[in-house]
């Protein structure tokens, strides 16, 4: 019966974000059923925990009625505003003929291989209950404790403020927290399994953005070689088995990038918005999507700047959303003292400082370490099937074909992003990347890009059989 339950927490918040990507999106006559419930996930999950982070700000007791409510409002108004593009919606974004020859098979190995992973990934998830440390001080416990206070616990003076003296930081943003204790409320108890469940939702989805991302551009063979390779990295895997945020956050930095992208392609308005709300969302999912954010907004510009496009349209269909979706769990932690960092309970941070690290001479200043370090882990030590060296190699043959098109704000999109990382492990995470707790998470949050892009780079210098088979 638990199972059960399970599934309409799952489905009702997914069902809501389909129908408002189908109704956002709605100009897209090449969206498929199957793409728009992919950017689903984002637009349904990230809504619902939203409206329980308003729910809890205002003081509503957390009870299934008061928080499933508002999702079902949400989900049969999008039902009602999409319903003329419902009866014309296609089951695929791409259509054609079934590959042949040598594609045929190489098409089936691939397809297994991933229909396996999936498999995996799903009944780990489903079956195993939390089991890493890191899931649980994190984001597990801070559920637990949403869930059986039954909301928020905002009063200073008390020593459980926010879930102080069970979670070690508070700074840390409340999406797969409050979509914990979503689940929790349907099944009526917290369920060390099932609150899980998302990883592996997250899991699918990152590999349906992708897929649909590369098809649209290179062709189904590319994008299925591109899955192929993103659901054989191990961490990826790891983390869809797991309750960390860095998958949802992987999850959300793919789709914002995919549907910005379409925006470069085609100046399709729509597009930028949906960019914009999950960009917004990210934040909410992990401090570091401040860094996605902030490198879309730069990507943006670059493009508008060099095809002299109006601003003021494009600039406010992104930002607006940031502002409204983001702004108030910035001012949430603005007005309690809440920070960013690992330094404290309060999570406050001192620059060029990491409280964790020691070495022989001093704790204070810029730490050249993490170079050498970081750059043996990532090519060396780390499995991510070697893709940034493909990455180097591919956008230095196409370096001409990447300037001439708009690939290239997607790449200054990913440097940004690599160097906002690397920029926090020279001045406050130093033990990040010495003792590996964080660098291959962090890696992993933007993995996708790093595909997504290559295999961009690689079809334009290699084309195969274009588009839609």
């Amino acid at each position: 019966m638990y199972f059960f339950y399970l599934i309409i927490s799952i489905t009702l918040p997914l069902a809501g974000g389909a129908f408002f990507v189908l109704w956002l999106l709605g100009s897209d006559t090449e969206l498929g059923r199957v793409e728009a419930a992919a950017f689903g996930i984002g637009a349904g999950f990230g809504f619902t925990t939203l409206e329980m982070f308003f729910l809890g700000l205002i003081g509503v007791t957390f009870t299934l009625g008061a928080v499933a409510l508002p999702v079902l409002a949400f989900t049969l108004l999008f039902l009602v505003l999409s319903r003329k593009r419902l009866k014309s919606w296609p089951r695929s974004a791409v259509k054609g003929s079934v590959p042949g020859g040598w594609r045929l098979y190489l098409t089936i190995i691939m397809a297994s291989w991933i229909a396996l992973k999936v498999g995996f990934v799903s009944y780990e998830s489903f079956t195993r209950p939390v089991y890493s440390v890191d899931s649980l001080v994190s984001w597990s416990i801070l559920a637990k404790f949403f869930f059986y206070k039954a909301g928020f616990l905002l009063d200073t003076s008390n020593e459980h403020f926010f879930g102080s003296g069970y979670r070690t930081f508070l700074g840390p943003p409340l999406h797969l927290p409050l979509l914990q204790t979503w689940i929790a409320l349907f099944l009526g108890k917290f369920h060390e399994v099932y609150v899980k469940a998302p990883g592996a939702i997250y899991f699918i989805g990152v590999l349906g953005v992708l897929y649909y991302g590369v098809k649209r551009e290179a062709g189904p063979l590319y994008a299925l070689i591109t899955v192929f390779f993103m659901a054989s990295v191990p961490i990826f895997t790891a983390h869809g088995q797991d309750a960390y945020a860095d998958l949802p956050l992987c999850f959300f930095a793919i789709s914002g990038t995919v549907a910005l992208w379409r925006f470069f392609r085609g100046d399709s308005v729509p597009y930028l918005v949906l960019s914009g709300i999950l960009f917004a969302i990210s934040m909410f999912v992990k401090n570091e999507g401040l860094f996605f954010a902030l490198a879309a907004g730069a990507a943006l510009t670059s493009y508008l700047f060099m095809r002299k496009k109006t601003y003021i349209t494009p600039f406010l269909a992104f930002l607006i959303p940031i502002i409204l979706i983001a702004g108030p769990w910035l001012l949430f932690k603005y007005y309690y003292g809440i920070g960013f960092g690992h330094s404290g309970t309060s999570s406050g941070f001192k620059w060029f400082s990491d409280p964790t690290f020691h070495n022989d001479s001093t704790n204070y200043g810029i730490h050249w370490v993490v170079l050498k370090e970081g750059f043996f882990k990532i090519f060396f030590t780390a499995n991510y099937n070697l893709i940034f060296p493909v990455w180097i190699i591919a956008g230095l043959v196409a370096a001409k074909n990447i300037l001439r098109s708009e690939l290239k704000h997607l790449y200054l999109m990913v440097l940004l992003v690599m160097s906002m990382f690397l920029f926090v492990y020279l001045t406050l995470e130093v033990t990040t990347v010495t003792e590996e707790t964080g660098i291959h998470r962090n890696t992993l949050t933007y993995l996708p890009l790093v595909y997504f892009t290559a295999a961009m780079a690689i079809s334009s210098i290699w084309p195969l059989t274009r588009g839609k088979s």
